[in-house]
């Protein structure tokens, strides 16, 4: 039996989500109030996402979105857990089916979600319920940048969103109606694309960044250490970046430590 998230103390969410999640290829734990931000941020909705009732216990968690991006009505999964006790029992498909169902009713033209490509068995399980491949994805810290001491081009970044074109295969979480923090690069006075990041305090993720030419992805560890300088960045990592992109070639190379790639899917409606 599927209840409304808005039912639900959010408490007993956050214990299901963590029960669900605490055997994941990269186990989360959250707090209630971790919880509750990330829906908040991330645009999810109380109203769509449902906890699915077995044996008079929460068994699974969904949490769903609704949005227009570039004039397109879509649905995203933002969440989707099925505590241990409770596997080899359908529900997954049921949530999966629930979430159809809410974003036909929404009429919505696609759901989209994201899984990490080592979980295997929940890939297959998409593929299998009719969603495809979109692109694959990265969350990694960033190395060794250029010295200033090197002789940095002249790279400044303006702080303004208008003229700023998103790809339509940005990552639900990744748009800039959910960061709203876009700057335009600027070398040697000429604009020549724009980055999107999130900061906090010391530490800020790079979401999204585009070049106008092929020949700027060389410059891209030099963009990214002066934006390190110019906003007192210590520690710079990626969060989602789209991989088959140009922008990606320039700074595959300073990946370090620990990655995380995910694949993005997508299934379409009618």
């Amino acid at each position: 039996m599927f209840q409304s998230m808005q039912a639900v103390p959010l408490g007993d969410v956050t214990e299901a989500m963590n029960d669900g999640f605490s055997d994941y290829v990269v186990p989360m734990q959250m707090t209630e109030e971790q919880l509750a931000n990330r829906i908040e941020k991330q645009g999810l909705s109380k109203e769509h996402s449902v906890v699915y009732i077995e044996e008079g216990k929460i068994a699974a968690v969904l949490l769903l979105g609704i949005d227009v991006f570039q004039e397109t009505k879509q649905a995203w999964i933002g969440g989707m857990a099925v505590r241990p006790k409770f596997r080899g029992r359908g529900i997954a498909r049921k949530l999966l089916d629930f979430a159809v169902k809410t974003a036909e009713e929404a009429d919505c033209v696609e759901v989209l979600l994201e899984v990490i490509t080592e979980n295997t068995r929940a890939w297959q399980i998409y593929e299998a319920y009719g969603f495809e491949t979109i692109n694959e994805l990265m969350v990694a810290g960033l190395g060794a940048l250029p010295s200033p001491d090197d002789g940095l081009p002249d790279i400044r970044f303006e702080k303004e969103e208008e003229d700023v074109t998103e790809p339509y295969r940005t990552p639900w979480q990744n748009r800039l109606e959910r960061t709203g923090n876009a700057y335009h690069i600027c070398l040697d006075g000429e604009r020549v694309g724009w980055i999107s990041f999130m900061q906090r305090e010391a530490k800020a993720m790079v979401l999204q960044m585009q070049v106008t030419d092929q020949s700027l992805t060389a410059r891209i560890p030099a963009i990214l250490q002066q934006l390190k300088v110019d906003f007192g960045i210590e520690q710079l990592s990626v969060h989602n970046f789209m991989m088959d992109t140009k922008e990606y070639e320039g700074l595959a190379d300073l990946v370090a430590g620990d990655v995380i790639q995910q694949y993005q899917m997508r299934k379409s409606i009618g």
